[in-house]
């Protein structure tokens, strides 16, 4: 009877530790899942990072090239009124007609930009 006992104690022991195991195992991967989550989000917000400042870079570049463009056209105009190759009411026109396209162009590159950033925004994960 005392060896049944034994037994039996020792059979108690055995899942009771194999129960501790597996508990430690489970606790072990609960406590690295939220520091494996950090480092694939933080490694989604450096990607996205980086697009928005390579979009930046490129909005500045093209911002810049539309300025220098636009102030290009305007020195002709303002050269050819100085020249008198224009009337005062053709050196108005075309100031405004500069002012326009300008401002055009202008919105489609901010909603180009805009639409770029949303695109992005919707193919990154959660």
């Amino acid at each position: 009877m005392f060896q049944f006992c034994n037994e039996h104690v020792h059979e108690t022991y055995n899942m009771y530790f194999q129960f501790l195991i597996v508990c430690l195992a489970v606790a072990a991967v609960i406590e690295a899942a939220p520091s494996q989550y950090a480092s694939s989000n933080s490694q989604s917000t450096e990607i996205q990072q980086d697009y928005r400042n390579q979009n930046n870079t490129l909005m500045k570049q093209q911002m810049r090239l539309l300025n220098d463009d636009y102030n290009m056209m305007k020195e002709q105009t303002q050269s050819d009124y100085r020249n008198n190759m224009i009337t005062p009411q053709q050196y108005r026109d075309q100031m405004n007609a500069h002012r326009v396209d300008y401002q055009q162009r202008k919105e489609q590159l901010l909603t180009s930009l805009q639409r770029s950033y949303t695109s992005n925004a919707m193919n990154q994960p959660i």
